[in-house]
């Protein structure tokens, strides 16, 4: 239900959302608050902003290539928080470049597997390209903020009987 949540945010901004799908119904985008779109292409015509969010399969491979990215509006942003073999890279440096095609990623096609492997695509070089790491939560920093604060949370309990951030407590 990624698209959904993807949804919710889009209209809480105010935004108009169009959604697409190979399983998308008018019934079951209005349900979500927004328009379903019968193809990718006129999505990418008719969106400012593009978030993709679906599983990588053989049926997804540069699901997002030259024809997707031709499409798109003039400095229109994609946001790719899936699986970086969806969005074709090559194809989407070619947009950056020609069409000023902003992009937020958080997966690239070829990253490395693991924490010591080389990593520089032009993609990450480009105006406009915004990255972060799929699993930013992994880091040692992220890490140890999270047990500082589960320790704080702790001590507030033992200490106040209070439990912070809490939403289901039970009484």
């Amino acid at each position: 239900r990624i698209g959904e949540a993807i949804a919710d945010r889009g209209n809480a901004f105010g935004m108009r959302v169009f959604a697409w799908s190979r399983n998308i119904s008018e019934a079951r985008a209005e349900a979500a608050g927004c328009h379903a779109c019968e193809n990718l292409k006129n999505l990418a015509r008719m969106s400012d902003v593009i978030c993709v969010s679906v599983a990588a399969n053989s049926d997804t491979e540069h699901l997002i290539g030259h024809e997707f990215l031709e499409a798109m509006k003039p400095g229109a942003t994609i946001v790719n928080t899936s699986r970086g073999s969806v969005i074709d890279q090559d194809a989407l440096v070619e947009a950056i470049k020609a069409r000023g095609i902003r992009a937020g990623l958080d997966v690239y096609e070829n990253e490395p597997g693991s924490a010591t492997g080389e990593f520089h695509p032009e993609v990450v070089t480009l105006p406009g390209v915004y990255g972060t790491h799929h699993v930013g939560a992994s880091t040692d920093q992220a890490q140890e903020a999270i047990a500082a604060e589960t320790v704080r949370i702790v001590r507030d309990h033992l200490e106040r009987g209070h439990v912070p951030n809490c939403i289901n407590l039970s009484t």
